[in-house]
């Protein structure tokens, strides 16, 4: 209910979206805002960043008052929505903000359309003094995939083992994971099932790596040799149960 108004104006829900890739830039959220943080008023100069749970966040969807009952679920007060574009291996954060009708009155003039903060959206638990509750970021949740099917290289729907990145390179970690140090690497194996093997072997056939897929979905290398050092840059022959394939790695 609008307090001045004295009404409610409720006019609907709008979803956003931040994900850890690619990459933001402060210049870029800078010149959206139209300020600088450069003594000369360059907004080029920024600094490249992965989003969080502070974002930032992009608008995906806007949902007004009148459009609400087509996401509505068999539940009561229940609604859903799907996110179709996403890409496996990254984390993504949402929010949902409700804002009211902007309009004008006598006393206030033009008063813009209101919204949600993103850490209302934050799931309440008690403070660290036992004073309280306070909102705190949810946690996270991951979704499992099982198999993938994806168009292999001769353009037919496949479900065998590959590994991306491939090639691997550190900027690509950087990039699309947020990954800046050798602690965090990896190289991610899909398609693996329960007690596969993974093996990984150099151009000469000496095994590098080996161990062994505890569940099915992906299994993540972190492109430590079995005497602990990082591998260097080369060309290296995996074996995943009984496939096989090359994998890239440029430092």
């Amino acid at each position: 209910m609008d307090p001045d108004k004295g009404e409610a104006d409720f006019a609907g829900f709008r979803i956003y979206k931040a994900a850890t890739a690619p990459r933001q830039n402060s210049a870029t959220i800078m010149a959206a805002e139209g300020v600088s943080a450069d003594p000369d008023g360059d907004v080029s100069q920024g600094t490249d960043f992965t989003s969080a749970a502070t974002g930032p966040y992009t608008e995906v969807l806007d949902i007004a008052k009148a459009d609400i009952a087509s996401y509505a679920t068999a539940t009561a007060g229940e609604y859903t929505w799907t996110d179709e574009n996403v890409a496996i291996g990254l984390t993504y954060w949402y929010y949902v903000a409700a804002y009211d009708a902007a309009g004008s009155d006598d006393v206030h003039g033009s008063v813009p359309s209101l919204e949600s903060y993103y850490t209302m959206c934050y799931p309440m638990q008690t403070a660290p003094d036992g004073s309280g509750e306070i909102s705190n970021v949810p946690t996270k949740l991951t979704v499992s995939v099982d198999e993938l099917t994806y168009t292999n290289l001769d353009g037919d729907a496949s479900t065998d083992v590959f590994v991306a990145p491939n090639p691997w390179r550190g900027s690509v970690m950087e990039t699309f994971h947020g990954a800046t140090t050798p602690q965090v690497y990896f190289v991610r194996f899909y398609n693996v099932k329960t007690d596969d093997d993974v093996q990984v072997f150099d151009v000469a056939g000496n095994l590098v790596f080996e161990g062994e897929a505890t569940s099915d979905g992906s299994f993540d290398w972190n492109l430590v040799s079995r005497t602990r050092n990082q591998v260097s840059t080369g060309i290296y022959y995996w074996k995943v149960g009984e496939q096989t394939g090359k994998l890239a790695v440029i430092r």
